[in-house]
């Protein structure tokens, strides 16, 4: 059975946060190249910092849930890809009400690069922190 260490969460924490952030800015990188013209309102997020820092701050949220879930859980670990499933859904519903609502400000492809966005950080920061912080044992 798998047990958690908190005490990794010193250096596991940051780097989780770190390539997830690096990992939506290189898919900002491609997605700025590759969809062009962008409307206005698109151009003006995805040629932003904004990604990247909302990737930090609700990757720090995903690292504070991933203790408590590990502080009160009875199986942490799947709590905790239940809870980041969950949000990860959750977080599509700005992109899809744009996509349908913001038209012609907002484009479909700019918002799947945004949803791809959570895609990529959801697994960087989920994998990270459930295999890089536990150990075999009781």
């Amino acid at each position: 059975m798998k047990r958690v260490r908190l005490t990794r969460l010193a250096w596991v924490g940051p780097l989780s946060i770190a390539t997830a952030v690096l990992a939506v800015l290189a898919i900002q990188a491609v997605a700025i190249r590759a969809i062009s013209p962008l409307p206005r309102f698109s151009e003006a997020i995805l040629s932003s910092a904004e990604p990247a820092l909302l990737t930090a701050v609700l990757g720090s949220a995903g690292v504070a849930v991933f203790v408590l879930c590990v502080r009160w859980a009875v199986d942490p670990l799947r709590k905790y890809r239940q809870i980041a499933i969950a949000a990860l859904l959750v977080s599509f519903l700005p992109n899809i009400a744009a996509g349908l609502l913001m038209r012609p400000a907002v484009d479909w492809p700019s918002m799947m690069v945004l949803m791809a966005m959570h895609v990529a950080a959801w697994a960087v920061t989920v994998s990270m922190l459930t295999r890089l912080t536990t150990v075999e044992g009781r």
